[in-house]
């Protein structure tokens, strides 16, 4: 889940009537927030993660509906973290993006869409095996939970061209 309780969201732009967006499909009233920012109030515990959002608690939500609003900081103070003017200086021109840069090289967003980090998995998975099953496997755990977040079918691809080379690997074992 990429939010939490607290969290300032946006319902997305190109939010579509009856469109399956996770477990839930948008509805035509659903669709006239688009654009609007809300705190999220609550998210559920079950799998399907529902989002709560104050101030309009006439539907559930899931993280697919929603877009985070990036927070900003006063050019001047560098003091108040608000989306609205700067109440430390009163100064509201001045904004800039907060400093919350993505780390590609250790944490990429593409990795960190679970609540465990995908090189954490990949370290479970393959620390009883050695050589090439480890290696195989690790790309094809990779590949397989990142593809809904990088590069789609070619990332499955990817992780079948590994599959397969497992497959051919173990069968020349036996």
């Amino acid at each position: 889940m990429k939010f939490k309780v607290g969290d300032l969201v946006r319902v997305r732009e190109d939010l579509e009537v009856d469109k399956e967006y996770g477990c839930l499909i948008s509805n035509s009233e659903m669709v006239k927030l688009k654009g609007q920012i809300f705190e999220i109030e609550a998210i559920s515990c079950d799998d399907d993660k529902l989002i709560g959002l104050k101030d309009e608690n006439r539907f559930n939500w899931t993280e697919f509906m929603l877009e985070p609003v990036e927070e900003k900081n006063c050019d001047n103070c560098k003091h108040d973290n608000t989306y609205f003017d700067c109440s430390q200086c009163n100064n509201g021109d001045e904004w800039e993006k907060a400093e919350e840069k993505e780390d590609l090289v250790n944490h990429p967003k593409h990795y960190n869409m679970y609540r465990v980090e995908v090189i954490d998995i990949i370290e479970d998975a393959t620390k009883e095996l050695k050589g090439m099953e480890a290696v195989n496997l690790g790309h094809i755990i990779r590949y397989v939970l990142r593809y809904q977040f990088k590069n789609g079918v070619q990332d499955l691809k990817k992780a079948r061209f590994y599959l397969d080379k497992q497959i051919k690997l173990l069968e020349d074992k036996q």
